[in-house]
């Protein structure tokens, strides 16, 4: 009937200004003012039956539903009817209801936006399906800037590049847009994903004459203070944390070597690269060196798993252990190292038997700087 078409208008009209606004950012509910000029009232200014009845529905929704507030303007006594120029201040707690009663779901607007640009832009991706749904977004851009980025890459991978050239080729120059997003571009180009170079890890390293040993150091100014002693038998590698525990590190190609304060290369660092690459019939005995904490054991579990036999250098882990023993350990709350996980096991006998244990027993942690002085 006319008279609920015109009351749907008016909630439909409500729904569609909620919509507009910033899904998770709305500052204020709608607003409808009641007159002559608006088209969504022009029955109520007929003055008949029909505007008495869909006055009388107005204010049902006002006052026994309380979908909105009704607001009658100031001097209404004094006009011809008492509804000109009123406000109807739409009730937010009831959205949900009306959106059931108009069969209209919330949307949020970005990602309908979205959807628009990806369905007007799809034939620029291999399977633009993938982005339907999921925005990307980042502070300062725009919807239409990340569009034109993403056609971009289409455009430019035709060619070998790292993700760090192709992010700063098509994203503003920003080279580390893409860091996060390189399954998204697996997905997007399925046919041009192998053409991205994957990016080399730069392992720090000291060789000596001959080796016998390969020992990873968890931090730089140990790793430099006992590279400094010239090891003569011993490969010294920086760690650098977790990052030598990656999962294709050795494979050729995607490790490139920085050899510091050494005089003996080529031939050592041959030797060297056979053993990292598995082209060597045998191989050197391997030793991590870290922080006497939960987090500088998890990086040696994590080293066994490239390099399977890599256990504890006991020679650098027995003096820390004699200091935690003595009491002069730091606890977890004064060194920020309360949310470290408890590692329960490494695969290496010494760190399960032994410096495990006198983790949990004393409840403290040494780092391994504290050794320093004692390596010359």
């Amino acid at each position: 009937m006319t008279e609920q078409a015109e009351i749907l208008a008016i909630l439909n009209w409500f729904i569609t200004q909620l919509d507009k606004q910033g899904f998770d950012t709305r500052q204020r509910a709608p607003v409808l003012h009641i007159k002559k000029s608006n088209s969504l009232f022009k029955s109520l200014y007929r003055f008949d039956e029909n505007a008495d009845f869909i006055w009388s529905c107005i204010k049902q929704l006002a006052e026994k539903e309380e979908i909105f507030k009704l607001q009658l303007a100031r001097n209404h006594y004094a006009q011809d009817v008492i509804y000109d120029r009123s406000r109807l201040i739409f009730n937010p707690e009831k959205e949900e209801l009306i959106r059931q009663w108009l069969h209209r779901p919330r949307i949020n607007p970005e990602i309908s936006h979205w959807n628009e640009l990806v369905r007007k832009h799809q034939n620029f991706f291999e399977a633009p399906d993938f982005l339907l749904n999921t925005p990307l977004q980042k502070d300062g851009w725009s919807a239409e800037q990340i569009m034109g980025g993403l056609i971009c890459i289409g455009q430019n991978l035709k060619k070998p590049l790292s993700l760090r050239q192709l992010s700063c080729e098509c994203f503003l120059s920003d080279s580390k847009f893409l860091d996060s997003h390189s399954n998204l571009i697996a997905q997007l180009f399925p046919s041009l994903y192998p053409n991205i170079v994957t990016r080399p890890l730069i392992i720090n390293a000291y060789l000596p004459q001959t080796i016998r040993s390969i020992l990873f150091i968890e931090n730089q100014d140990t790793f430099l203070e006992y590279c400094a002693t010239s090891p003569e038998d011993q490969v010294v590698i920086y760690s650098y944390g977790f990052k030598a525990s990656c999962k294709h590190i050795r494979q050729r190609n995607n490790v490139v070597f920085s050899i510091i304060n050494s005089q003996n290369e080529p031939v050592t660092l041959n030797q060297l690269e056979q053993y990292w690459y598995r082209e060597s019939p045998s191989e050197p005995a391997y030793y991590f060196w870290g922080d006497l904490d939960y987090s500088g054991l998890a990086i040696l579990k994590a080293l066994r798993e490239p390099f399977p036999h890599l256990i504890a250098w006991q020679k650098g882990y027995q003096p820390m252990l004699e200091r935690l023993s003595a009491g002069q350990g730091h606890l977890a709350e004064q060194t920020g190292k309360s949310r470290q996980t408890v590692v329960e096991q490494t695969g290496c006998h010494y760190t399960d038997e032994i410096l495990l244990p006198a983790l949990k027993q004393y409840q403290r942690f040494v780092d391994q700087e504290i050794y320093q002085a004692c390596l010359r």
